[in-house]
């Protein structure tokens, strides 16, 4: 499984729920965080501003069958649907929304009485 953005507070708990379910996860992240992610089961993280992360993460699933993506942050969802492309497996790439809608405030008319 490719999560992009394997450090990232939502990424982490992705990384870590995907492993324990027994997935092999191959993450990004900053060098800084690389130990990090593989400390929540990682079998690989990759430099995020490594100019060939791309063909980075395409080497590290060689030999493997992608399950899907996950990507967080700006430039993940164009990044894994690459990736996607270039595995054996599933094609599914999935990215949030990049801003989430606030719900609307309710108003209580009614005072009781």
């Amino acid at each position: 499984m490719l999560l992009w953005g394997g450090s990232t507070s939502v990424g982490s708990n992705a990384v870590h729920f995907a492993a324990a379910a027994g997935y092999e996860v191959i993450a990004n992240s900053s060098p800084r965080n690389c130990q990090y992610v593989t400390s929540l089961g990682a079998v690989r993280v990759v430099d995020h501003n490594s100019p060939s992360v791309v063909a980075d993460i395409g080497t590290a699933f060689a030999g493997r069958t992608l399950v899907g993506a996950i990507a967080f942050g700006a430039t993940g969802a164009a990044a894994g649907v690459r990736i996607a492309g270039a595995c054996m497996g599933a094609k599914f790439v999935r990215s949030p929304p990049r801003r989430f809608r606030s719900p609307r405030p309710t108003t209580r008319t009614d005072r009781g009485g």
